[in-house]
């Protein structure tokens, strides 16, 4: 799989580089990094979804990486590593589905209340999860990866709406929050190993989708700076 990850990377390596001549590098020599520190201390909007970026990869990955132990637990499935691997993809699955109908939901409601929304039913899949065994509990941690298929893009046109432009900067502000990815799974793990317990661990990811909840309800309301 990492092969041909790699091979992919080439080729839009190599096609970047054919269409190299099309980038208007007068655009691109306007963005500077100079203004970026000061748009992270003053901009309450960029703080709270940069936030909300750090905590969204860090509970994707955390559960993502972690559901093939959960569901093998005995409480739960109890599924050799194989079979949940499998399980595993319906996860991402979720993601994708959810992602393509992405544009038909936003159309519905502010983006805001539908981020608080998705948020909100990924709390609440985790703590049936919790709570539960059996398939259940198994599939209701499943389904989380639904409920994430719309946060990254919503959470990171909110974050930087009304930027004008410091767009860039913001982007770049968001594009490291990321680093949750690395952070978050780690900080699951601790708490897992430290109680004995991986559904201990699923207040790591809970507290994540409750800051995002926050933030989409604080940028639903009628002024938001």
């Amino acid at each position: 799989a990492y092969m041909w990850l790699g091979v992919l990377m080439l080729v839009i390596a190599a096609v970047f580089w054919m269409y190299r001549s099309a980038i208007d590098h007068a655009k691109a020599d306007d963005v500077k990094l100079e203004g970026t520190w000061g748009l992270l201390t003053h901009n309450r909007r960029v703080q709270f979804g940069a936030l909300c970026i750090f905590v969204y990869v860090g509970a994707e990955v955390a559960i993502g990486s972690n559901l093939m132990a959960y569901l093998a637990e005995p409480s739960v499935m109890g599924l050799g590593l194989q079979a949940a691997g499998k399980l595993v993809a319906m996860y991402w699955l979720g993601a994708l589905v959810g992602r393509l109908l992405g544009g038909f939901i936003l159309r519905l409601a502010k983006p805001g209340r539908v981020l608080a929304t998705f948020a909100a039913g990924a709390i609440s899949l985790i703590v049936l999860s919790a709570v539960t065994t059996g398939a259940l509990s198994g599939w209701a941690l499943i389904l989380v990866g639904f409920c994430n298929s719309l946060m990254f893009p919503t959470i990171f046109s909110l974050a930087t709406e009304g930027l004008g432009e410091r767009t860039p900067q913001g982007s770049g502000i968001m594009c490291t929050a990321i680093i949750g990815g690395a952070i978050v799974p780690f900080l699951f793990g601790t708490v897992a190993d430290l109680s004995g317990d991986i559904r201990l661990a699923l207040a790591v990811p809970l507290i994540c989708y409750a800051i995002i909840a926050s933030f989409g309800l604080w940028v639903a309301r009628p002024a938001t700076a």
